[in-house]
């Protein structure tokens, strides 16, 4: 019985095919128009009806207020879809976003009324969410001479620009001498941000207004130039030249030629061979200043590369600059080192004169360091010079170590935020002590290391007090410092709860060998030493133990 009705509507299906595909085109066409209709079409209708009710009240606003209606031709009075809804000209539900709950916007919707030929003539603007109508309603385009944020030195004089063009899509070109400048007092004899505001409107009082932002800062270049009496480089002690910079704390040595400015690290920042090669680029310093230091620059892009004198000098006059060398990373030479001195006194030598690579050789095998010659072969402390660029401001800081100058180049860590995340040399308390960060790891962790000498009741005996020979660090070995740390140190240094066990490596000191190409032995531990060439494992003034080990007594 089912086949047999299945077969009678294919029948009739069949026969009747072309009336009832018609039927079925004509069926599609009505519900395309019912949805176009419903969900076009209708809120269009909808919209325009408000238009016009907006438009009424506008009408009805001015009939009462007829003072308001501009008496000269051109003029224009504007009352707001706020205030008409306010004092009753119009009602809520006149001013809805079709088919929904949600309000027009009552202030940036309008009437106005212009005096044309002695005729008042009125223009209705009405914004429902993405409903608008065709009505000229924004202010012309201004475009101004030069840049729309300026930076100034304090007590630099600003030179207003202007305006160079103002373009209305109605009224077409104005004047740019229509334009409304409100110059807010700007005061370059004092640090802080200013606003300028260009205002235009067009025939209809549209409003345009772009805004100029003045900065007045201190550059730190003009500080140099103030602070040395132009003579552009420091001399003497207890100076305020001290910067924050990538995380670390550097001091000016001057301002260059090039407008550049040469920072040194304010410490030492680790243990360095300068190397045996003769030639500078070939050397374990070279290698390391550029390699291993500047990977931990974590504001790369304020470093200017530069060259750097690197010739041999006999005496203390020369300057070093037969031979140059183009590198992000360098140190000073004999000659700058000396520019420092005043009464043989210098900004340089207030860490406890520790010993510290320049950059000159003295001869094939002795190297300066400070105002001595050492052997190439010496394991020394390096403090790391670079030229920051050209226009940098001081943002805050006045100098000193404990306020230094600081350039903005990075955001300071705040409370709760991921200790991965911090930059390396920044401090951090933990476990009621001060640690730096040396390291972000590859696998989400960070290698901090304390900040302070730590001796309160440490004997080293087995290891230490024998011959060199056997002085090497093994947390395996009773009375060894490696088992003192591991064992004993930890347990009143740092709380346990948030250290990860690591892979340390023992780097067996090779002085003809560049630093990352010494031979390792590992071990795991939680806790150990720094390496020599690891940053901020110098201490300036301060004799502390390394996890190298060598049979060259002085590189211990």
């Amino acid at each position: 019985m089912y086949e047999e009705r299945t077969k009678k509507m294919k029948e009739f299906y069949n026969h009747n095919k072309k009336v009832l595909n018609i039927v079925f085109i004509i069926i599609g066409i009505l519900l395309i128009a019912y949805f176009v209709w419903t969900f076009y079409f209708s809120k269009i209708v909808i919209f325009n009806k408000e238009v016009d009710a907006l438009s009424t009240a506008g009408k009805n606003y001015f009939e009462m207020y007829a003072n308001k209606i501009p008496s000269r031709d051109l003029d224009v009075a504007t009352v707001s879809a706020k205030e008409l809804y306010t004092r009753k000209f119009v009602e809520a539900k006149d001013l809805y976003i079709p088919k929904t709950k949600n309000g027009c916007d009552l202030d940036r919707s309008w009437v106005k009324v212009r005096k044309e030929n002695g005729k008042a003539e009125y223009y209705t603007y009405l914004k429902c969410g993405s409903y608008e109508n065709n009505v000229d309603h924004e202010g012309p385009v201004i475009v101004l001479n030069g840049d729309k944020e300026i930076t100034l030195d304090i007590k630099e004089s600003y030179k207003e620009s202007g305006v160079k063009s103002v373009v209305d899509q109605e009224d077409g070109t104005m004047a740019v001498d229509q334009v409304t400048i409100k110059n807010n007092a700007i005061d370059t004899t004092k640090v802080g941000t200013y606003e300028i505001s260009y205002i235009a409107y067009d025939g209809l009082k549209n409003k345009t207004t772009v805004k100029r932002t003045v900065k007045v800062v201190r550059k730190l270049e003009g500080i140099i130039k103030e602070n040395t009496n132009n003579k552009n480089y420091y001399v003497g002690t207890n100076l305020n030249n001290y910067v924050q910079f990538s995380g670390m704390l550097y001091q000016i040595v001057g301002l260059n030629e090039d407008g550049t400015i040469k920072l040194i690290s304010a410490d030492p920042i680790s243990n360095v061979v300068y190397g045996n090669q003769k030639e500078y680029k070939k050397t374990n310093i070279y290698k390391w200043l550029n390699d291993y230091y500047y990977k931990h620059i974590h504001s790369k892009d304020y470093i200017v590369k530069s060259n750097w004198c690197v010739g041999n000098v006999a005496t203390a006059n020369e300057d070093g600059c037969s031979v140059k060398e183009k590198a992000n990373v360098g140190l000073l030479t004999l000659y700058e080192y000396n520019r420092t001195k005043e009464n043989e006194n210098s900004y340089l030598d207030t860490d406890g004169m520790a010993t510290y690579f320049l950059a000159n050789r003295k001869d094939d095998t002795n190297v300066w360091a400070n105002s001595k010659t050492i052997s190439a072969n010496t394991l020394a402390q390096i403090r790391p010079v670079i030229h920051i660029k050209k226009g940098v401001y001081v943002e805050s800081g006045n100098g000193s170590r404990e306020d230094p100058y600081r350039l903005g180049d990075y955001q300071i860590g705040k409370s709760n935020s991921k200790l991965q995340n911090r930059i390396v040399g920044e401090y951090v308390y933990y476990s009621d002590y001060l640690f730096r960060v040396m390291e972000q790891e590859d696998d989400g962790t960070t290698l901090i290391m304390v900040d302070s000498i730590v001796n309160d009741g440490i004997t080293v005996e087995a290891g230490y007090d024998d011959s060199i020979d056997n002085l090497k660090y093994n947390n395996k070995e009773k009375g060894n410092l490696g088992y003192k740390i591991d064992h004993e140190i930890k347990d009143y240094l740092i709380s346990d709860d948030k250290v990860m066990k690591n892979t340390w490596n023992v780097v067996s000191f090779d002085e003809t060998a560049y630093y990352d190409d010494l031979k390792t032995t590992s071990f795991q531990s939680k806790y150990s030493i720094p390496k020599s060439y690891d940053l901020f494992s110098a201490m300036p003034g301060e004799r502390s133990w390394l996890i190298d080990q060598s049979k060259v007594e002085g590189n211990i």
